[in-house]
């Protein structure tokens, strides 16, 4: 695997779960959609990135209020970005 792959895949994944919390009801749903198929599971692997974990993540920040979602989104990209 090339660095530079490795570092697409991660950007498409928390692209992905950038665009879950959006608050554009389409935008939202075919992230999750994403989120929630065999693709997402491979770039996480690409990435090198626990895809259970981060779907795990995403149920948990659905559940919170749109504002709060998009701050705990923002502090995982500051964690891996």
């Amino acid at each position: 695997m090339f660095f530079g792959t490795m570092k697409i895949a991660k950007r498409v994944v928390f692209q992905a779960i950038e665009d879950a919390t959006d608050l554009d009801a389409d935008i939202r749903q075919d992230a999750l959609r994403w989120i929630g198929s065999q693709d997402f599971i491979e770039a996480c692997s690409e990435a090198g990135l626990d895809s259970v974990q981060l779907k795990k993540f995403v149920a948990q920040i659905m559940k919170l209020p749109v504002g709060i979602r998009r701050k705990q989104v923002q502090s995982l990209l500051d964690r891996y970005i």
